[in-house]
C-alpha cells in the first residue's frame, strides 16, 4: 500500500500560503493619567498572542503600521515620537530581523486626512457636505487601493506579516490569510475608556449646573425685592 502523502501535501500547502497577524493600533493620549500604561499592557499582551501563532505559522518576516511612511530606522524614530508603546512591539520583531515596510504614499494619506477634517466641521450646505464625502470617500479608496498593491508586492509566499492598523482595516490582497490579534487587554482598555468619559461628561454636567444656580438663586432675590417694595439694582 503506498503511504499517504496528502497529510505532507496539505502541510506544505498551509505553509506556502501568504498570512497576515492583524493588531489594532492603539494611539496614546499623554493628558489621560493612566491611559499610556494601559496602552503598553496591551501591545505587550499582543506580542504574546503573537508569539503563540507564530509558532504554528512561522516568524513574522516584516512589519506594516498605519501611518508610517518611511522604512528602516527613520520609520522607527517618528514611530518612537508619536507612538511609543507601539514603538516598542514593533522594534522588538525588527531587532529579531523583521523590518519595518511602509506601505503608506504620504500625498494619499495627507489628502485622506485634510478631507476628513474638512467634513468634521460639518457644513451646513448639504451640497458642500455631500462634495466633501465623495471627496473624501475617493481619496480613501485611492489610498486603499495603493496599500494593496504594497501589501501584495511585499509579502511573499508562505510568509508572515504584521500590519498593525486601525479596526476595518480591508485593503488586502485577496489570498492573504488573517489571523485577528485580540487579547481581553483591548476590551479593558476600550472599557476604562468608556467610564473615563461618562466620568468626564458627568462632570462637565456638575459644573455647568454649579454655574447655573447663582443665577437662580439672584432671580429669587429679586422677585422677593420687587413683591415687597424694596428697590434692588438691575
Amino acid at each position: 500500500m503506498p503511504p499517504n502523502t496528502s497529510g505532507g501535501a496539505n502541510n506544505a500547502d498551509r505553509l506556502s500560503r501568504r498570512k497576515a497577524l492583524i493588531v489594532q493600533i492603539v494611539q496614546p493620549i499623554p493628558e489621560l493619567p493612566g491611559y499610556e500604561e494601559r496602552v503598553s499592557a496591551y501591545f505587550a499582551a499582543a506580542r504574546q498572542h503573537i508569539n503563540r501563532q507564530e509558532a504554528s505559522l512561522g516568524p513574522v518576516a516584516r512589519v506594516f503600521a498605519e501611518g508610517v511612511i518611511e522604512a528602516g530606522m527613520d520609520g522607527m524614530l517618528g514611530l518612537r515620537q508619536v507612538n511609543p508603546p507601539l514603538h516598542q512591539l514593533v522594534k522588538s520583531f525588527v531587532d529579531a530581523g523583521a523590518p519595518l515596510t511602509p506601505f503608506e504614499e504620504p500625498e494619499l494619506l495627507q489628502e485622506m486626512i485634510e478631507w476628513s477634517q474638512c467634513l468634521s466641521t460639518q457644513p451646513n450646505s448639504e451640497k458642500v457636505h455631500n462634495l466633501l464625502r465623495e471627496q473624501y470617500v475617493a481619496a480613501a479608496k485611492a489610498r486603499g487601493a495603493h496599500i494593496e498593491a504594497v501589501l501584495d508586492a511585499s509579502i511573499g509566499a508562505g510568509e508572515v506579516a504584521l500590519i498593525v492598523a486601525s479596526p476595518g482595516f480591508t485593503p488586502m490582497p485577496s489570498d492573504v490569510e488573517r489571523y485577528l490579534i485580540s487579547p481581553p487587554e483591548l476590551d479593558q482598555l476600550d472599557r476604562w475608556m468608556r467610564e473615563q468619559l461618562a466620568k468626564a461628561q458627568q462632570e462637565m454636567m456638575q459644573a455647568a449646573q454649579a454655574q447655573t444656580q447663582p443665577g437662580e438663586n439672584e432671580g429669587t432675590s429679586r422677585s422677593q425685592g420687587a413683591t415687597s417694595g424694596l428697590w434692588t439694582p438691575p
